[in-house]
């Protein structure tokens, strides 16, 4: 870097405190490796005149989000969202019962049998192994028997959820031992389309219509709902792109699923500065040009869908990440490929030419 002895005191400093309040803790470095080793390898791999802008970047413009915040994310998930859709159901049964209903006695609402009811018939179900629903389990001191930790349950698992929703002390009548809402949980969006996307055929695929197929397709987890059950889709981070993308979709699919009631929400929404190509400061445009550099991104490295997210007339920028999102967030399990690559970027295949991503993301859905 080129340091004297005073600077190199001073960044070493900084080196350290961004290593030990956050960077550390990132779930996929190699033993032996943390932030500090990891960032030595990746700046050495840019020319010496370009280091100090590529420090800066790190410094700077990385977004990164720790298990504290993701487990705060959690938290309110369940208290600004998930307890509000309990209320409304309880407070149009106390309404039927004809008492008085106003926002100071929510607390009588919570502790009310009409609230332990119809939390019991909220069916909770990750949608990938960083929805973290094994949390919001605990947190939110949630039956064994309502969560599910994947979106196309096994016929043994949906048969132990009907015998357990049978034996339920809460629910006093079969018509009752049924879950009237469905919370599906996902920690991250960028751009939506591996929830829901268009075929060459015009039908849907992605985790969301997999799903409904699943619903729609087996006897077992029909006999799971009551009439009218609806839909929640949370995310606890989203840009706001992926958000109006995916409520686009919805839209359409719905026309073809007319049955089906669905709600999409976010606890966290990225604001436009998430997207590196949004700041125009002439700092960020020189460490795009880095960036954007061939040597740096390696097509063989980049899997087939990666490829496939850039259409046949867009100009192949694989360097702004998956979709050209351009992100630079880094989640502490993993990365999103909808960040810049310079961040993640895989071996080369033939290992000829190694590079060592500054945050190693593993590939999973």
């Amino acid at each position: 870097m080129n340091w004297d002895d005073i600077e190199a005191t001073e960044r070493l400093k900084e080196i350290d405190l961004m290593a030990d309040i956050k960077y550390d803790s990132y779930d996929q470095f190699m033993p032996g490796i943390k932030f500090v080793g990891n960032f030595y390898l990746w700046l050495s791999q840019f020319k010496e005149e370009e280091r100090q802008l590529m420090y800066d970047f790190v410094k700077k413009y990385i977004i990164y989000i720790n298990s504290n915040q993701i487990s705060h994310l959690i938290d309110l998930l369940y208290n600004t969202k998930i307890i509000p859709l309990i209320r409304e159901k309880v407070v149009g049964d106390f309404k039927q019962k004809g008492q008085l209903v106003n926002k100071f006695n929510y607390q009588l609402f919570d502790n009310s049998q009409e609230f332990k009811l119809h939390k019991r018939k909220t069916l909770f179900i990750g949608l990938s192994d960083g929805s973290h629903i094994d949390i919001i389990r605990r947190n939110s001191y949630l039956n064994n028997d309502q969560v599910l930790t994947n979106y196309y349950p096994d016929d043994n698992k949906i048969d132990d959820l009907v015998k357990e929703l049978g034996k339920s002390d809460d629910l006093v009548n079969d018509e009752e031992k049924k879950f009237e809402s469905i919370v599906l949980v996902d920690d991250f969006t960028a751009s939506g389309t591996s929830f829901i996307r268009v075929k060459d055929d015009g039908g849907f695929s992605g985790k969301l219509p997999t799903f409904f197929k699943v619903l729609e397709n087996s006897d077992r987890f029909k006999k799971l709902l009551a009439d009218g059950y609806v839909i929640h889709l949370y995310f606890l981070i989203a840009t706001k792109n992926a958000l109006s993308y995916i409520r686009e979709m919805l839209a359409q699919f719905m026309q073809q699923h007319e049955s089906l009631k669905i709600e999409v929400d976010c606890i966290q929404t990225l604001d436009e500065d998430a997207k590196f190509t949004n700041h125009q400061e002439q700092e960020a445009k020189d460490m795009l040009f880095v960036i954007s550099k061939k040597c740096y991104i390696h097509e063989d490295a980049l899997s087939d869908a990666y490829k496939n997210s850039y259409s046949d007339d867009a100009e192949k920028r694989y360097y702004l990440g998956y979709k050209q999102c351009a992100l630079t967030v880094v989640l502490n399990h993993n990365t999103p490929n909808n960040s810049l690559p310079i961040i993640w970027q895989p071996e080369k295949k033939d290992n000829k030419q190694p590079l060592y991503p500054l945050f190693y993301r593993i590939t999973r859905h």
